[in-house]
């Protein structure tokens, strides 16, 4: 056994268990219902509780906020701000 068949063990073990879950894609735009594997479904697991995900003046608004900041750089950095990550001390 290599380093790594553990892996192809496990993964068949938990298929077997119904246990393997598969990441599935949203084929629509966010909201309450979305579009998955081709069918209408609700949405339970959004950050999107105001419903304003895809309001006109919303993504307007932040259209312009990102040409306002092309050169500083954007990305997914509310997770850090929120968990108070050593490295985003420097923005705050």
């Amino acid at each position: 056994m290599t380093n790594w068949d553990f892996l192809t063990v496990e993964l068949a073990a938990l298929e077997h268990e119904g246990l393997l879950s598969q990441t599935r894609t949203v084929e629509s735009a966010q909201g309450a219902w979305v579009t998955m594997d081709g069918k209408r479904v609700l949405n339970l697991c959004a950050n999107n509780y105001l419903g304003l995900a895809n309001h006109p003046r919303l993504r307007e608004a932040a259209h312009a906020a990102i040409e306002r900041r092309r050169d500083s750089g954007a990305g997914a950095g509310g997770r850090c701000h929120l968990l108070r990550c050593p490295q985003s001390r420097q923005y705050h």
